[in-house]
């Protein structure tokens, strides 16, 4: 009775495991060098991993294997916190960055302002400031793998260079600038709707039969 318990503790907490980290059996399997036949065996409890693959898994999901086997508890305060942590050093580095964008603009404005008192269009270097500034948060977001944000950011990087040169080449032709930028928008879209169509079929993605 007692095998049957701590059996079913371990198929449900791989189930769990593998839930939260978006993965298939399949894709389980491949990663630790099994069937998915054997990984959909161990979460309905009909059998269980050796000692190797438990090892493995154990790695993969970020945990122990008594975890695993229902011996201990996770405690639930870890995850938050090293959530919230990883939250509040990415917060630094943005204003950092931004911050460190803004200064030299404020430099640039100052030498432009003193080097050439005559010159009257020193203040585009803060309108440069907003293009640079989004473009590196939009890196940043793709880089930490938060996409959305990351669209976003690069969208209003776009946009802001667009008004940028506009700004600093008054032509009649100026409505081309947000032309290209309109090319760059859509193309972003394409893209990003790409990605994300490739990230919900891997995610939903069924087992492959043997």
């Amino acid at each position: 009775m007692q095998q049957e318990t701590w059996r079913q503790a371990l198929a449900e907490n791989l189930t769990k495991n593998r839930r939260d980290k978006g993965l298939t059996q399949a894709e389980i399997g491949a990663q630790i060098n099994y069937s998915d036949k054997s990984v959909s065996k161990w979460e309905r409890g009909d059998g269980v991993p050796d000692l190797s693959a438990l090892m493995q898994l154990s790695e993969l999901y970020d945990t122990t294997p008594d975890a695993l086997l229902g011996c201990v508890r996770e405690e639930p305060e870890a995850l938050p916190e090293k959530k919230t942590g990883r939250i509040v050093d990415h917060t630094l580095f943005l204003l950092s960055m931004v911050s460190g964008i803004w200064l030299l603009a404020v430099i640039a404005f100052c030498v432009l302002r003193f080097a050439w008192p005559s010159m009257e269009h020193g203040w585009l270097a803060f309108i440069y400031a907003l293009p640079m500034t989004f473009a590196s948060l939009g890196i940043s977001f793709l880089v930490w793998r938060t996409y959305p944000w990351a669209f976003g950011a690069l969208s209003a990087a776009v946009w802001t260079l667009c008004l940028s040169l506009q700004l600093t080449l008054p032509t009649e032709n100026s409505g081309m600038f947000y032309v290209f930028g309109g090319v760059l928008q859509l193309t972003a879209m394409l893209v990003a709707g790409i990605v994300t169509r490739e990230r919900w079929k891997k995610k939903l993605g069924k087992p492959k039969a043997e």
